[in-house]
């Protein structure tokens, strides 16, 4: 192991960003899994296998402390694990909790930079209660709560992973590494290549887009229909989730669709969004054609390089999203599904996710994010983060631990949107949460749009969009036109130098 005095690195511009964000109480990640176990576990045997986890991992030993005007990451002097356990009455308990912990601030000079929680739930054999046989008949909840900085979501499920196989040998009495098995890797602009990042002509127009932006920001049409819900004087807002999912059946039919439309996932996930948000705002009038302007999370795994493996640590970013929904949308799922499919493989092909990052990184970067802070507009309609598939990265085999669910959420109620649509797929079937920030948006009107969500992804899975040959031509024909009009009108920007706080706190 690295001696714990030893100073490691910088944060990097993102992992800034998450930081300075989080003193304003936002982007706490909290990552929470269903877990059954044969047995079950004491308190002991969870708390040794977090310690080993923490000494697999060195990103779970860090703190961050000033150092040449710069913030960098410094092992803690004693590592230790903040953890507790506490017994549920009842299954529905745990959303409150879960909430609660949304609020959490960590102590960022002294660490640890996460913390732990299992909730016991009651023994049962029942599926509501959480568990699925009588095998495995002892159910927890084992909450996971991150600063943003030191982790996304595709290091969350590899943790998890790594916390399983610690379980099962600890349970099962087997031998478990003490040591490190990965390192602190550097930060995403010293993984992405040097050319990647060089400011460039057509950059400077980007610029000046942030500029504008800033001087006219977009007007937000869910508030406009919807306005802001009236909070007492001391309630500043806090972020809440509606947690729904997909069958099996379901999540195996619309994976089968997507493939029928040519769409992929996150295609048909903003589809869903995007449409039942209209669908909402044209409620009671006649519908009108709505333009939204969104953003998506994406990953910069991508550009970094293969023989460093699964790195740990916040590798993402956002990329802004235009839609365009006309008023009818009957029968536009599956044709704006293929748009934004196009739309966003646009911009990985040509360079345009990159260049927000570069636009991002050129700016006065930390100043921008505490004047978006202060700044109280809403101007996204709402954000998406689709983290993938799960089942890639997490065994499937169940030796003496059972996991079955997970949520995820990052805390964003100061954030300029009033929502973000999460999915990922687990156990072969989808799961989906809408978190909300309550100083925005009304519990009633984010349980709806949850709802209607979900029912138009159900609805995508079984619906045959081309009954007829000549429906077939005239939907393709349409998604065409579509296509080319957004295409040509959505070069991607970053929303502007006092709003940069918006578009870093993508956990996925």
């Amino acid at each position: 192991m690295t001696s714990q005095a030893t100073t490691l690195r910088p944060l990097g511009r993102l992992e800034n960003g998450m930081f300075v964000l989080h003193e304003y109480g936002n982007t706490t990640n909290v990552f929470s899994v269903w877990i059954n176990t044969k047995t079950h576990v004491p308190d002991d045997t969870w708390e040794r296998s977090l310690i080993l986890l923490q000494k697999n991992f060195p990103t779970l030993r860090l703190r961050v402390v000033q150092q040449d005007v710069k913030r960098h990451f410094k092992f803690m002097d004693d590592p230790h694990v903040d953890f507790e356990a506490q017994n549920l009455s009842k299954h529905d308990d745990w959303k409150d909790l879960y909430e609660n912990l949304l609020q959490v601030r960590f102590d960022t000079v002294n660490g640890p930079l996460w913390k732990a929680k299992i909730l016991r739930l009651p023994h049962s054999t029942g599926k509501k209660e959480g568990v699925e046989d009588s095998e495995f008949g002892h159910a927890s909840i084992l909450m996971f709560v991150f600063h943003h900085c030191i982790t996304d979501g595709k290091s969350n499920i590899i943790m998890l992973s790594r916390l399983v196989h610690i379980l099962n040998a600890v349970i099962g009495g087997e031998a478990v590494e003490e040591n490190d098995i990965t390192t602190l890797k550097p930060t995403t602009e010293h993984l992405i290549p040097k050319e990647n990042l060089k400011l460039r002509l057509k950059d400077a127009k980007e610029i000046g887009r942030e500029i504008y932006n800033n001087i006219f920001p977009s007007e937000n049409l869910f508030l406009k229909k919807f306005p802001a819900p009236q909070l007492h004087e001391e309630d500043t807002g806090r972020t809440r989730v509606v947690p729904l999912k997909l069958s099996v059946i379901e999540t195996e039919n619309l994976l089968a669709k997507c493939k029928e439309h040519r769409s992929t996932v996150n295609g048909i996930f903003v589809s869903a969004a995007s449409i039942a948000m209209s669908r909402l705002i044209n409620e009671g009038s006649t519908p009108r054609p709505m333009n939204f302007n969104t953003m998506t999370s994406v990953t910069f795994r991508r550009y970094i390089p293969m023989y460093m493996g699964n790195v740990l640590g916040c590798f993402i970013g956002p990329h802004r999203l235009p839609l365009s929904i006309p008023a009818d949308t009957s029968d536009q799922l599956w044709p704006q599904a293929q748009q934004i499919t196009k739309t966003f493989h646009d911009a990985l092909d040509h360079d345009r996710v990159l260049q927000e990052y570069r636009v991002l990184s050129s700016l006065a970067f930390e100043k921008g994010i505490r004047m978006a802070m202060a700044s109280k507009v809403c101007d996204h309609d709402f954000e998406t983060s689709n983290n993938g598939d799960y089942d890639l990265d997490f065994p499937a085999e169940d030796k003496h631990v059972k996991v079955t669910k997970i949520v995820s959420s990052t805390a964003m109620q100061d954030l300029h949107t009033p929502c973000i649509h999460y999915l990922r797929k687990f156990r072969g079937q989808f799961l989906y949460n809408l978190d909300y920030a309550t100083n925005w948006m009304s519990d009633k009107n984010a349980h709806r749009l949850a709802n209607l969500t979900v029912q138009l992804m159900k609805e995508a899975s079984r619906r045959n969009m081309s009954t007829s040959a000549g429906l077939a031509a005239e939907h393709s024909a349409r998604a065409s036109r579509a296509t080319r009009s957004m295409s040509s009108s959505s070069v991607p920007y970053v929303r502007g130098l006092i709003r940069m706080g918006q578009i870093l706190r993508f956990a996925r």
